[in-house]
């Protein structure tokens, strides 16, 4: 995050803007997951060989549970976003308090089986510390190929572990790195969901300007 502070308390984080913006496009993705059995699924190649890709409602954005890996990154924004329906949100991070997590609305799993076995769509996000190793087995291995599981962004993956989830994965990628996980048939790659779109730059500057503002006249 970056941060304006002076010798004493930090005055204001200055990434929250950007955080929402991200937040903004994990709850599209993850509406989308939940309430289409089909979006971001491989189907019958076209003509011209491209994968073609359907996408049909069959349930609406209700009543289910939504599980978060990791306490970081857009995590805030996201929880606040979900809190206006009615699911349950359930969290795991090592790090995070039970407090903390009931400011947002969430649930607190014990351990990554439960979450894994409570969900029904899943979020993997960074680790609030992140010289913590990314989920493995205990993860993967947990959850029901019935469970969707959006990724912010590729390199949250592990790769050996995840070989053993016969679910589909939404995978966030930068256009600059390589993918690796192009060889597994139930992952969809989404560039984009991971940073600040075009769209977006007027609107993050703005909200960054102002937070500085504010702060600087205090």
């Amino acid at each position: 995050s970056i941060s304006v502070s002076t010798n004493g308390p930090r005055l204001a984080v200055l990434s929250e803007p950007l955080e929402r913006a991200i937040a903004e496009k994990l709850l599209a993705v993850v509406v989308m997951t939940t309430c289409s059995e089909d979006f971001g699924k491989r189907h019958d190649s076209l003509d011209d060989g491209t994968p073609s890709v359907l996408a049909t409602i069959n349930q609406d954005f209700h009543d289910i549970n939504v599980g978060i890996v990791g306490w970081s990154g857009p995590v805030v924004a996201l929880c606040r976003l979900l809190r206006s329906y009615e699911i349950g949100l359930l969290i795991h991070d090592p790090d995070i308090t039970s407090n903390a997590a009931r400011e947002m609305g969430a649930l607190v799993m014990p351990n990554i089986h439960e979450l894994a076995r409570e969900a029904d769509v899943l979020i993997l996000l960074p680790y609030k510390n992140t010289e913590r190793p990314n989920p493995g087995i205990e993860l993967w291995s947990g959850l029901s190929a019935e469970s969707p599981v959006v990724v912010l962004n590729q390199s949250l993956v592990n790769k050996s572990a995840f070989s053993e989830f016969k679910g589909n994965a939404i995978v966030g990628i930068d256009e600059s790195n390589e993918p690796n996980l192009s060889e597994m048939s139930n992952v969809l790659y989404m560039p984009g969901m991971d940073g600040i779109l075009s769209n977006s730059l007027n609107r993050v500057g703005r909200q960054i300007v102002d937070v500085i503002h504010h702060y600087v006249s205090m």
